[in-house]
């Protein structure tokens, strides 16, 4: 049949339709041949989107938030017994703020709705995002004892683009749980699952660890390590790409070393004046911290390339 100038429209047999169970508003797939024939067939049905509701009214409802998130909701609608009051709506712009892809698409006086627009990112990808994050966070700290200056490190504190990255990344693998097709198109199975939240789990770890840092005076000995430190965790990314089991082990040896110079540095701190031991001492126990991270991550990856 013949629609406008230039448009045909072709006609479903009904007996196809009622075989194939097509309904009004379905896909279908249509191929052409090298013969020039076209073949139509059923297409793939659309996924419902995942729908939440959430009232503000109950306790801790930004937490219930942030777990529809990680639970792969593709719409929250978050609604108020009556209007919202200001509070409660920059408690959910705050909220949103830290869950990357989600926007508002509706805003009403008594509900809200948030969408999931995000594309599918590669987990690796996201790791390399946390991965930068860190390094920069290391950087920072190097120059603090350098420099004696510590206000891109208290930025890098207050910004918390890390949280947005941690999030995405636990979403993304608890859905390749869920969706075999989805794990497939990410090209992730059981065991990357396993060892994606290892490597994210101890990367975080050393997030919470450098927020508590506090020493903010130069001191050339702590920059030098605090270095050393930061080449260790660069390095280990690279193993994270190259899983090189002979430099692995060579560096896990190195890093015992390490450890000792960090001991004989935290010897000499024991006879400065008090005031100024306890703030070196913190500073220690949080880089052998971050190292024993480090070290957690190059076990992970040594594991992970001996799976086979």
């Amino acid at each position: 049949m013949k629609m406008g100038n230039s448009s045909l429209v072709v006609s479903l047999p009904s007996r196809w339709i009622k075989m194939c169970n097509i309904k009004k508003g379905d896909v279908v797939d249509i191929k052409e041949l090298s013969t020039g024939e076209l073949v139509i067939s059923p297409g793939e049905p659309l996924k419902a989107k995942k729908k939440v509701s959430i009232s503000v009214e109950s306790n801790n409802f930004e937490k219930v938030i942030i777990y529809s998130y990680l639970n792969g909701a593709d719409i929250i609608e978050i609604k108020a017994d009556a209007s919202f009051t200001d509070n409660k709506l920059s408690q959910i712009y705050e909220t949103l703020e830290f869950l990357s892809g989600f926007e508002i698409v509706e805003v009403f006086p008594d509900k809200v709705v948030v969408e999931y627009v995000g594309g599918e990112i590669p987990i690796k990808k996201l790791l390399k995002r946390v991965v930068l994050i860190v390094t920069n966070y290391l950087k920072a700290i190097v120059q603090i004892h350098k420099e004696g200056n510590p206000d891109s490190f208290k930025t890098l504190k207050r910004f918390r683009e890390v949280d947005k990255v941690y999030y995405l990344i636990l979403r993304t693998l608890l859905k390749s749980l869920r969706d075999t097709e989805f794990a497939l198109r990410l090209g992730i199975n059981y065991k990357d699952i396993v060892y994606y939240t290892m490597i994210t789990r101890a990367l975080m770890d050393t997030v919470k660890h450098v927020n508590k840092y506090s020493f903010f005076e130069k001191d050339q000995k702590l920059s030098t390590l605090w270095k050393k430190t930061l080449d260790y965790h660069m390095e280990s990314f690279i193993f994270f790409e190259s899983c090189d089991i002979e430099k692995i082990l060579e560096r896990m040896k190195d890093m015992e070393e390490f450890m000792k110079e960090i001991h004989s540095y935290d010897i000499k701190v024991d006879y400065l004046k008090p005031e100024k031991q306890q703030p070196i001492e913190d500073a220690l126990n949080i880089m052998r911290a971050v190292l024993a991270n480090i070290e957690e991550n190059l076990e992970t990856i040594l594991l992970y390339s001996m799976k086979d």
